[in-house]
């Protein structure tokens, strides 16, 4: 299992001149689905205007492989998916998961910088600022000595700036 059991983010978003606010908390936990030992990943996004997504994914602790599990998506108040995962439905699903893809399919690397203290909503840390360039834009990413997730995560592009700020992890 992770050396944590959840997290949470304050999202800004900045693109086309408009700026949106969005928050993410993940739950990680030793659970099963029907009678079979699984870990359960619970991933919870609320945007503005009514807007939501919601993924429950049990996968087997042994090789990862998705079980099964839950997702529901409104927008604007309007529910648009509200369906079971299925097995056989489980690379799309397992893709959500930060722990299982972040970094895992790509040949970029975390460059080091300078340290710096950052202040966020769970808190004030001293943390190395991390730098990735790819085609896609230059994403920038604070950790903290004992913290096992990002203190922050700045990701511009072409088509605006994201900056994803920890509000908590336990």
């Amino acid at each position: 299992m992770n050396s944590f059991d959840w997290f949470e983010y304050k999202y800004t978003v900045v693109a086309n001149g408009k700026t949106s606010y969005m928050t993410l908390r993940v739950d990680y936990k030793d659970d099963s689905y029907n009678g079979i030992p699984a870990k359960r990943f619970k991933m919870d996004m609320v945007m503005e205007q009514d807007t939501s997504m919601y993924f429950d994914v049990y996968t087997d602790p042994a090789d990862e492989s998705v079980l099964g599990g839950h997702v529901k998506m409104t927008i604007a108040g309007q529910t648009i998916v509200d369906e079971d995962i299925k097995p056989d439905q489980g690379e799309n699903y397992a893709k959500q998961n930060p722990a299982f893809s972040y970094g895992s399919d790509s040949d970029e690397q975390l460059i080091p910088g300078e340290t710096e203290t950052i202040t966020v909503p769970a808190g004030t840390y001293v943390c190395t600022k991390y730098t990735i360039d790819s085609e896609k834009g230059k994403e920038y990413i604070w950790m903290a000595p004992g913290v096992p997730v990002p203190i922050k995560v700045v990701s511009e592009s072409p088509e605006g700036i994201n900056t994803g700020e920890l509000v908590g992890w336990g």
